[in-house]
Order: structure tokens, then sequence, then C-alpha cells
């Protein structure tokens, strides 16, 4: 590292400490860190009746990693559901959309399919918790049933929650 470089580090590790600031942002909590969510209300556990029967049966390592993977995705919905008048997320395709988007992105190829049965349970969940699978506007209700499924797939798939 050049001088220049690091008296501009120093400068402004010391602007932080002196102003007393920190460094934050807002995100799911880190996997590293023990913190399990509220169990889910029964009624929407229903929804994911045959992610329960499935996800024992999964890896711990995948469980995991799905489980941090809908707490995600409901974050990000919760962001979108507040965009209110141009929210990113308007209709149930766009949603099919970004979800299976964001699976692609996230899951290796080779894992895909490793669990039958696993891709309709999820859709299932989400078709339970919307009311329907035809094409449209998602309402306020909609919406946040969609967000509540996320918590309860992550949830379902968390380690140590399957009560």
């Amino acid at each position: 590292m050049r001088t220049e470089a690091r008296y501009i580090v120093a400068a402004v590790l010391l602007a932080f400490a002196w102003k007393g600031n920190e460094i934050t942002m807002s995100w799911p909590p880190s996997p590293l860190e023990n913190i399990a969510p509220p169990k889910p209300k029964d009624e929407f556990r229903a929804w994911a009746d045959d992610v329960r029967v499935i996800a024992p049966k999964m890896m711990p390592t995948d469980r995991v990693y799905l489980s941090n993977f809908y707490d995600s995705l409901a974050f990000i919905l919760l962001r979108d559901r507040g965009r209110k008048d141009d929210r990113i997320i308007k209709t149930n395709e766009d949603f099919a959309v970004f979800h299976a988007g964001s699976l692609k992105a996230a899951i290796d190829k080779k894992k895909v399919g490793i669990y039958p049965g696993l891709d309709k349970a999820i859709d299932k969940t989400f078709f339970a918790a919307s009311g329907t699978d035809e094409p449209r506007r998602l309402t306020d209700e909609e919406y946040d049933a969609i967000i509540i499924a996320c918590g309860v797939l992550s949830h379902e798939f968390g380690i140590g929650r399957d009560g």
C-alpha cells in the first residue's frame, strides 16, 4: 500500500473513532448469530405441510441454506412492500419470476432436483398463501401472505425448528 493511501485509511478510521460512529447495514442476521425467529402460527405452517415432510430428509447444510435463503427473500419482499406506489413485484407472476430467478442464481445447478417433490411443495406453499395461481395483481393482503410464506419456509427448513 502506498504511503498516501495509508494516511487516507488511517484518517477515515480516526474520523469514525472520533465521531463515535459505526458502520451498520440493515440486513437479516448472520447465520453465525444464534437467532431463531418465532414459530409461525399453525394456520400458516399448514401451508407448508408437504415441505415439513421433505425437510427432515434433507442434508443439514441444505436446510440451513434454504432457511437463510427464504429469510432473506422475506426481507427483500418487506422492503419492496414498503414501496407501496412503485413496487417492483406487483403481480403473482412478478413474484414467480423473481422467486425462480433468485433460486436459479442461489442454488448450485448440481443440487437442483436432488430432493424429489421439494419444488412442488414450495410452490404449493406459495399457492396456499396467495390463494390462487391465476395471474393477477397482488393485493396488500396477498403480498403480506407471500412474505409470511417465506417466513414459514425459513422456519420449516431451519434446524431444530421442526416442532
